[in-house]
């Protein structure tokens, strides 16, 4: 009797430190999930700062929070599971983890906001333009893009896109918007026609704003006839 007590006392360590060994095995399997997670997070944070940037995001007050509070909950998160040792630590990771994907999702929102309203001030009365000068000679290709770029943007707005495709077409849209722009200038030739044409994609345009070379470069286009006045 003595003899199996003292073998029962002397696996009690044992069963003590595999019951531990146990707990450290589950919560390692339950923080598996962030540990897999975060490399794909890090990178779509990356990427949904860029996109920020790039749609001038950064400007919007509660864009710029919402990615400072994600940053901030990424980076605490890392740092717990860097210096996890028990099992407790571990547990905690997994159980914070979950404010990191709160806190992208409440970006992903607010980035596709902040793009809707990009698009109403930006895009929209691009097709307009871009109607007009297809049917002007030399200018069809502009026309074109402008009326695609519009039509783009609106779909990219109204639909509900990934977060990841929110962050490689808008930017991209933006620029090709830009670049379409410069060459619907260079094309005009003449600062009062673009101010005019301009004013046209912002539905801004007025009477005052028909200046006789703004007249004179529409009549000689043939474009008179796109235009109507409205009171």
């Amino acid at each position: 009797m003595t003899d199996a007590l003292e073998l029962l006392e002397g696996l009690a360590p044992g069963i003590s430190s595999a019951k531990k060994s146990l707990a450290f095995g589950a919560a390692a399997d339950r923080a598996r999930v962030p540990v897999e997670q975060a490399p794909r997070h890090a990178l779509l944070l990356t990427r949904l700062v860029q996109c920020a940037n790039d749609l001038d995001g950064l400007n919007d007050v509660a864009l710029r929070q919402r990615l400072s509070t994600a940053i901030a909950k990424a980076e605490s998160v890392g740092e717990s599971l860097e210096d996890a040792e028990t099992a407790a630590d571990l547990e905690a990771v997994a159980t914070d983890y979950s404010t990191v994907g709160n806190a992208l999702s409440q970006v992903i929102e607010r980035l596709k906001n902040h793009w809707s309203q990009l698009v109403a001030q930006d895009f929209v009365d691009l097709a307009a333009v871009g109607h007009l000068l297809s049917k002007i000679s030399g200018a069809e290709s502009i026309g074109r893009d402008l009326v695609e770029i519009s039509t783009a943007a609106q779909t990219l707005a109204n639909g509900d896109p990934s977060a990841e495709k929110l962050a490689e077409v808008a930017p991209a849209l933006r620029l090709r918007r830009a670049q379409t722009l410069d060459a619907m200038q260079a094309f005009t030739g003449e600062p009062e026609v673009d101010a005019f044409l301009g004013a046209v994609t912002r539905q801004e345009a007025s009477l005052d704003m028909v200046t006789p070379k703004v007249m004179s470069w529409l009549t000689d286009k043939g474009a008179l006839s796109a235009f109507r006045v409205r009171g």
